[in-house]
């Protein structure tokens, strides 16, 4: 995988005119790359982290997955992309209360019939981030590092080559961080991972620290 952001800027409408959000954004990454974005509240992070999600569409610039633009298909068509090709864990788990943590792993799978991820495969993910004793526990029945562990499986089943991380580790204590920290970093594999964070700490994990400042990455 190779993602490669050129000129990227987001725009929006406001009471007295444009807020230009995001501007002059560019970023290559390869398989297995990782990156933390850092910068305050309102710098952009989450705007960026959904264009290249394929959440939210750019105002301009590009953004390219091995040279596929997502932007160019049909809003069916970039539901399938997103689905096939990233992955996200967010600050707050969100989990579905009335599902298992089987169930919960399981979700992403069911967009796509063709989809190659079975149970076996999501028991096999849950074991590897220490849930293998835990598959038909609720959401309410876990801790919250069980809970993160848990949407860190569910990002993982459909075998993203991206993976969108976003303050993963905001609701936890600092040793739960730690270790959810390291099982990201240990799980990643060849997916390029960007990770959204406060925390110097975790953002020292990670391969490249950039910061957003004025809607722009500047040195760190």
């Amino acid at each position: 995988m190779k993602l490669e952001i050129n000129d990227l800027r987001k725009q929006f409408t406001g009471p007295t005119g444009p807020i230009q959000v995001l501007r002059d954004v560019d970023l290559i990454m390869e398989a297995g790359d990782s990156v933390a974005v850092m910068g305050p509240s309102g710098s952009g992070k989450s705007s960026f982290l959904h264009i290249v999600g394929v959440l939210d569409t750019p105002t301009s610039g590009s953004v390219q997955f091995d040279g596929v633009d997502p932007f160019s298909l049909n809003e069916q068509g970039r539901a399938l992309f997103r689905n096939q090709n990233i992955g996200f864990v967010f600050q707050d788990h969100h989990l579905l209360p009335q599902f298992t943590v089987l169930e919960n792993t399981l979700l992403p799978t069911l967009a796509q019939k063709s989809n190659r991820a079975t149970p076996d495969d999501a028991r096999k993910l849950l074991e590897r981030v220490g849930l293998g004793d835990r598959l038909g526990h609720f959401p309410t029945q876990l801790s919250g590092g069980e809970r993160q562990r848990t949407a860190i499986a569910r990002a993982l089943i459909n075998r993203p080559s991206v993976l969108l991380c976003d303050e993963p580790t905001g609701n936890l204590d600092q040793e739960t961080a730690t270790l959810v920290a390291d099982l990201l970093l240990e799980v990643q594999g060849e997916a390029v991972m960007i990770m959204v964070t406060h925390s110097p700490e975790m953002a020292q994990r990670c391969q490249r620290q950039v910061r957003l400042s004025g809607g722009s990455f500047v040195p760190m």
